[in-house]
């Protein structure tokens, strides 16, 4: 999905330089892509957090 967004910003700044876009659009599509990259750290943040609480949950260390 985030990748999705960096392509269409950076479609957005090429309209943009050839006239065909306005700086409001550009922008528009950057906040898309930022909340983009919060909502997909925010989700990795979750697995990560629920993977550690499986491993502590089976008494397990993973680094062994």
């Amino acid at each position: 999905m985030v990748t999705d967004y960096e392509r269409m910003l950076e479609a957005e700044e090429l309209k943009f330089q050839l006239g065909e876009s306005s700086l409001f659009l550009v922008n528009s599509r950057e906040s898309k892509l930022i909340d983009g990259q919060l909502k997909a750290v925010s989700i990795q943040n979750k697995f990560f957090n629920t993977k550690a609480k499986l491993f502590n949950s089976l008494a397990f260390n993973p680094d062994l």
